[in-house]
C-alpha cells in the first residue's frame, strides 16, 4: 500500500518494537536502529525487515565486505547453524571468486526455521536474502 503519485518520494520508517525485542534489515548500521531513511517506495518494499524477541548474528568478511548471516528459529534449529554459516561463505567466496567483489560494503542473509511449516521460500532483495526453510 502506498500513498499515489508518491512512490518517488523518500520514505522514513521509523519502528517502536515491544520492549527486548530486536530489528534487522540488509540496511541497519548499528545495533539498536528503530529509524530508516530510504530513497523511495520501492527501496524500502524491497528491504525486508525482521522484529523479534530474539535471533542469533554471524558475521564474515570477504574481499573487505562484510556478511550478516541472521538466522530466527521458532524452537531449536537443530544444531544447523554453524554449518549454514559455513555453506553460506563457501557460496559467497565461490561467487566473488567468478564474479569479482560485489558493489556493495555489507549483505544480510535472513534466515527463518520454523519446524511445524513444511513449506520454504527464497527470495533476494537488494541489500539481503530472505531464506524460510
Amino acid at each position: 500500500m502506498y500513498v499515489v503519485d508518491h512512490k518517488p518520494d523518500p520514505v522514513k520508517l521509523v519502528i517502536d518494537p515491544p520492549s527486548g525485542w530486536k530489528i534487522v534489515n540488509g540496511r541497519t548500521d548499528r545495533p539498536g536502529q528503530t529509524e530508516w531513511q530510504f530513497q523511495n517506495w520501492d527501496i524500502l518494499i524491497d528491504t525486508p525487515t525482521e522484529i523479534a524477541p530474539d535471533w542469533t548474528e554471524d558475521i564474515f568478511q570477504v574481499d573487505g565486505k562484510k556478511y550478516h548471516v541472521v538466522v530466527h528459529s521458532f524452537g531449536s534449529e537443530g544444531g544447523k547453524r554453524p554449518g549454514l554459516v559455513r555453506d553460506i561463505e563457501k557460496i559467497v567466496r565461490a561467487e566473488t571468486a567468478m564474479w569479482g567483489p560485489p558493489d556493495f560494503d555489507e549483505y544480510t542473509f535472513l534466515i527463518h526455521y520454523a519446524a511445524d511449516d513444511e513449506s520454504g521460500d527464497g527470495m533476494e532483495h537488494l541489500t539481503s536474502t530472505q531464506i524460510i526453510e
